[in-house]
């Protein structure tokens, strides 16, 4: 739940402008976009985690780690290392979509039960009765109990101390005092879990009901057109509205308030400051294998992208999009910022939201595809626009966590649609399979 709370970072806003704009410009498919990638988060944290016992510094290993890589992946541009691409069947494309499908279904579920840890479903209202909110004091072997009080506001105000939870003045007095707050009438939040469960249904059922508005026979074609384009959208002003209507206490999206970097550090990393100097050519392995990690990652999602159903027009650019996203790896690198490679889910939410389907059918026919708007323009909006909304903070504390949720459910779920793998496949023995 917090590295969801914290999805609006105003540094992966500035990352994914650099990224993005970089790559919608001279990448050669530009209907890839750029975010951080599951198989990305899995590798950095393994390395993160190995920092931590062996006492050094995560930033830097991380920054030669990067230096090392992004130089592979300039080799295997040299090389033609992505014209192994043709091996790649399709079982593996939608193998490897359908693997990143579900964890965008299995986290958001998992992030949503979260909810009900902070704020559980009490089955008998007795027992909030008799569970009254009390300020303890432990002093040696007695332990005395005070209802909780008010403190004069002079000393809340001079106080910075922060209190996870406790919103209350009486909450705060007591805890500011060496209290300790016992009694679920303290933390006690009426609904909370249930309502964020209607919020997370809601929201995809929306989104999905306004994406198939398209093909419905209300309206006229161009309004179909313009709500289905932005089924999402509406979607989360919806729920946001009816959240704020209710009034439950539902978490919100937490964003942070200054852009600065996530520790006290310079913007840029020096790559000579390692300790000890050796960890440079150590970082040569674990770079070998993000380096292939990357190769993998960029270009299946290529190659998803450009199916034949697909029915592009223009060319492939394999090598090119390679390349972009080498350089892409130096600049992350030394700025310490996320490494951004093409997500799957989301670039195919890209592309479904550019189809070209028939004006006019036949009564009764089905609207047929005819192929996708090919060009640079929504990927390089999409990307500033989304660094762009680091202005808009104070909109996005308002957001529910549980519509956010609702809306990787609908990008999971969408996404599982358009996947033609019978994994039945997998365990047949004919040897026509």
């Amino acid at each position: 739940m917090e590295k969801l709370k914290e999805l609006n970072n105003p540094l992966d806003n500035i990352c994914i402008i650099l990224c993005g704009v970089i790559y919608a410009l001279f990448s050669g498919q530009p209907l890839c976009v750029l975010s951080a990638t599951g198989p990305c988060l899995v590798f950095e944290v393994i390395m993160d985690v190995l920092c931590r016992k062996q006492g050094f510094d995560f930033l830097l290993i991380r920054l030669w780690v990067g230096l090392w890589t992004g130089l592979m992946l300039i080799i295997f541009v040299a090389i033609d290392a992505s014209a192994f691409v043709a091996f790649i069947t399709r079982f593996t494309e939608e193998a490897f979509a359908t693997l990143i499908s579900l964890i965008f279904l299995v986290k958001a579920v998992e992030e949503l039960m979260e909810i009900s840890y902070d704020s559980p479903v009490v089955t008998s209202v007795q027992n909030i009765f008799t569970s009254p909110c009390y300020c303890k004091f432990y002093s040696n072997d007695s332990v005395t109990l005070h209802e909780p009080y008010l403190l004069p506001p002079s000393t809340l105000a001079n106080s910075s101390r922060e209190v996870p939870h406790c919103t209350t003045r009486c909450c705060l007095a007591c805890l500011f005092d060496g209290g300790v707050i016992e009694g679920m009438q303290c933390f006690y939040k009426p609904d909370v879990f249930m309502f964020s469960i209607i919020l997370f249904f809601a929201t995809f059922f929306i989104a999905f009901g306004l994406k198939l508005f398209r093909h419905s026979s209300f309206f006229s074609s161009k309004v179909r057109h313009v709500v289905a384009d932005f089924n999402v959208t509406i979607a989360i002003l919806l729920m946001t509205a009816a959240k704020w209507a209710v009034g439950t206490d539902v978490p919100c999206l937490e964003v942070p308030d200054k852009l600065n970097p996530t520790r006290e550090r310079d913007w840029i990393l020096n790559p000579l400051d390692v300790k000890p100097w050796w960890m440079a050519l150590a970082c040569f392995l674990p770079a070998c294998f993000f380096s292939i990690l990357i190769l993998m990652d960029q270009n299946i999602t290529s190659v998803i992208i450009n199916r034949p159903e697909n029915k592009l027009k223009k060319g492939y650019g394999y090598h090119l999009d390679l390349a972009v996203i080498a350089v892409l790896m130096f600049v992350c690198s030394i700025f310490g910022i996320p490494f951004y490679v093409a997500a799957t889910v989301i670039s195919l939410m890209h592309v479904e939201s550019l189809r070209i389907m028939s004006e006019t059918t036949a009564p009764g026919d089905a609207p047929q595809f005819l192929g996708l708007k090919e060009q640079r323009f929504t990927a390089l909006v999409a990307h500033l626009l989304i660094g762009l909304s680091v202005f808009l903070t104070p909109f996005m504390k308002l957001i529910p966590m549980p519509v956010l949720l609702g809306v990787f459910l609908y990008m999971g779920i969408v996404s599982l649609s358009g996947q033609q793998v019978d994994f039945v496949f997998c365990f047949r023995l004919d040897n026509e399979y």
